[in-house]
């Protein structure tokens, strides 16, 4: 089953944080190398005003289009790869309501590198915005012997406490996941320990529901086979936003703990 075909997330790297009640533009960024960037903003668009390519301006670089995602992403494809420091200016854009926007923000690039994991029949994709990432995720599963989707990752040694909020998750099945994982390396039977949000509604009967857990799921081998919590574990309903948390309190730890959080201060194993 195409569990992860078309699922799209909206996973928050730091809060987001405005100082007025006007409409503004939140942040800007660029996965590194790629040719586009991302455009965040504090509340949903006018669709028609927000698409519009000469709305925008990024420095050293010419838009050749705008697409609007989940609302309050703008994704811009540029002629050349951005860098650090750039700049975007919005003029133009209106909210859903009406309200126009203007302003330019500095950008940031993305320490992470997409990553396709197995063989999915599409492409995954991320557009960072310098405060989340939105994904677009092919493949059919994280689980079973080997792994087939898509990873944001950075290599990483020694201990570490790594921390996301989903916003949303979307489309897929009733099993799409979005969630933290560590993995031993790139292939897709990698031994990984994996915390992950399911979607919310309910399934079934409805196609696009989901199962509505929390799960702690893991492949203890390489090529082995992947275990979860029993059911009556798995912790439901699920909310969005919600946090998810991976640890290794130290270097030479062999245990990695995962938790939720459903205000990203109180954290549940």
């Amino acid at each position: 089953r195409p569990r992860w075909a078309a699922a799209l997330a909206l996973i928050a790297a730091t809060a987001l944080n405005s100082s007025s009640n006007a409409a503004s533009v939140v942040s800007a960024g660029s996965m590194s190398g790629d040719f586009t960037v991302g455009v965040e903003f504090d509340e949903p668009l006018d669709e028609a005003s927000a698409t519009l390519a000469s709305n925008y301006e990024v420095s050293g670089a010419t838009i050749s289009s705008a697409v609007l995602h989940s609302g309050r992403i703008v994704e811009l494809a540029v002629d050349t790869s951005v860098v650090e420091g750039f700049t975007v200016t919005v003029n133009g854009v209106n909210t859903a309501t009406g309200t126009p926007i203007s302003g330019s923000v500095t950008g940031e690039l993305s320490e992470l590198i997409p990553q396709d994991l197995g063989s999915p029949a599409s492409a995954g994709k991320a557009i960072f915005t310098g405060d989340s990432y939105w994904v677009a995720a092919g493949g059919n599963d994280i689980y079973g012997t080997a792994d087939n989707g898509f990873f944001l990752y950075s290599e990483h040694t020694g201990s570490f406490d790594v921390r996301a909020r989903v916003e949303s998750l979307v489309e897929g099945d009733e099993w799409g996941k979005a969630g933290l994982m560590v993995r031993e390396n790139l292939g897709g039977p990698s031994r990984n320990q994996m915390v992950l949000i399911t979607k919310n509604g309910t399934y079934p009967p409805y196609r696009d529901g989901g199962v509505n857990v929390y799960n702690h799921q893991w492949r203890d081998a390489e090529g082995g086979s992947s275990g979860s919590l029993a059911t009556d574990n798995r912790i439901p309903p699920t909310v969005f936003p919600s946090w998810l948390r991976l640890v290794r309190e130290t270097a030479s730890s062999q245990e990695i703990n995962s938790f939720i959080s459903y205000d990203g201060e109180e954290w549940l194993p």
